[in-house]
């Protein structure tokens, strides 16, 4: 009304060089190195090469840098993380805004399960204490197993139990229902999902 004229914001935009190192280490994995990694851990040791491949097929390496939050407690995912190189902090909120450390993870270890196999939100936040290559399994690629070789989810759930109670003590009574418990409500998410 008094002839005025509100400026559009002027935005420019450039270009971003590409970083071949970073290209690099986001490039899917060699198969032969894939397996390796898998295999490393108890959860896919046991698994024979075709199974390995039928979840790298479903995976790939993501990069984070040094405080970044790679999951946040609480959000839903559909994936679990094998640590390939770096260290991450694992966080459990206590009351808002204030978390305490509760473990520090390396190359080799795993993060992600419980979300991966029951569909829960994450339990934790995980973020990287230094940059840190992470090989990102998805659960497409569980499904697919799982669908070629119903008994694998049982082995899945006492893997993932194990995990689970280490650092609780709980009888051998106990553990034997909470492992029962867990395998039930896993077959009741894949089934779920296969019916979608």
């Amino acid at each position: 009304r008094e002839g005025r004229s509100i400026p559009f914001p002027v935005r420019e935009l450039q270009r971003r060089q590409s970083d071949p190192a970073a290209e690099a280490l986001a490039a899917p994995l060699p198969p032969e190195e894939g397996r390796r990694l898998l295999a490393g851990h108890s959860l896919f040791a046991e698994l024979p090469p075709t199974d390995l491949d039928c979840l790298l097929n479903h995976s790939r390496p993501v990069l984070f840098t040094a405080g970044e939050a790679i999951v946040r407690e609480g959000a839903s995912g559909r994936s679990l993380y094998l640590v390939i190189s770096g260290r991450v902090e694992v966080e459990k909120e206590v009351r808002p805004g204030q978390s305490i450390h509760v473990a520090e993870l390396g190359p080799g270890e795993v993060f992600g399960e419980m979300t991966l196999f029951q569909g829960l939100p994450r339990s934790a936040t995980v973020r990287a204490l230094e940059d840190s290559r992470l090989l990102r399994v998805d659960r497409a690629g569980v499904r697919e197993l799982l669908e070629r070789d119903p008994d694998l989810l049982e082995r899945f759930a006492r893997l993932v139990n194990s995990r689970r109670r280490e650092l609780e003590s709980l009888g051998h009574e106990e553990r034997q229902r909470e492992a029962s418990h867990l395998l039930d409500a896993m077959r009741q998410f894949f089934a779920a999902l296969g019916a979608t």
